[in-house]
């Protein structure tokens, strides 16, 4: 039993297949490709893998105003979707969601943060989009040949 690379079906561990397999050694993990005889990082899988790495990670926010928000929010799609859920209810309602001016906003750790005012909740809230744009930006860089450059954590509002 060996790692193999087939032409018709890339990478695989187990006995040959075809006699056109070529034997390599075991592939450090999915981010890398056969290149020239040797295991190179793909820039685009490792690119993809930082991203989702990133946002499995989740986005640091500081804040200079109010310390009580400082913690570490989710950004997946559906925690974005909350997000933008919210700004849309501001901006039509002039309130929060709950109808009232101060809301908790949940952070990665299960942790509620109490938004003091409609400011606060969309300075978090415009500070997630905007890291997450940053993401995808920087994904975009290195899916086109540059290097990936995470955007820089803390994030910090007031």
């Amino acid at each position: 039993m060996g790692y193999y690379i087939s032409p018709e079906l890339g990478y695989y561990e187990g006995d040959p297949i075809s006699p056109a397999d070529t034997a390599v050694p075991q592939r450090p993990d999915a981010t890398y490709q056969w290149v020239n005889g040797a295991w190179a990082v793909n820039p685009t899988a490792s690119a993809q893998a930082a991203y989702t790495a990133a946002l499995d990670a989740g986005c640091r926010i500081v804040s200079t105003g109010t310390p009580a928000l400082n913690g570490t929010y989710g950004v997946q799609p559906s925690d974005l979707l909350l997000v933008s859920g919210e700004q849309v209810y501001i901006l039509t309602r002039q309130c929060f969601s709950n109808g009232q001016s101060s809301r908790g906003w949940q952070d990665v750790a299960g942790a509620y943060h109490t938004l003091l005012s409609i400011a606060e909740g969309e300075a978090l809230f415009s500070a997630l989009a905007g890291y997450v744009d940053a993401l995808k930006t920087a994904l975009a860089v290195a899916q086109g040949g540059g290097a990936w450059v995470a955007p820089a954590q803390p994030v910090t509002i007031l």
